[in-house]
């Protein structure tokens, strides 16, 4: 093995596009296939908020 093993590695691209989505703050703005949990959600949430829950 000759040189650096690490020089290969970091001259190469990265897998990730975005390295954020892995900070544990991330917030996507927008939940692919996630539509029908977002709504049933939100449905729950107004229920509460008037009282019929």
């Amino acid at each position: 093995m000759e040189g650096n093993i690490f020089e290969k590695i970091l001259g190469q691209e990265s897998l990730f596009i975005d390295r954020k989505a892995f900070d544990h703050a991330f917030e996507p703005s927008n939940l692919p296939h996630r539509e029908q949990e977002v709504e049933s959600l939100v449905r729950n949430l107004v229920d509460a908020l008037n009282g019929h829950i």
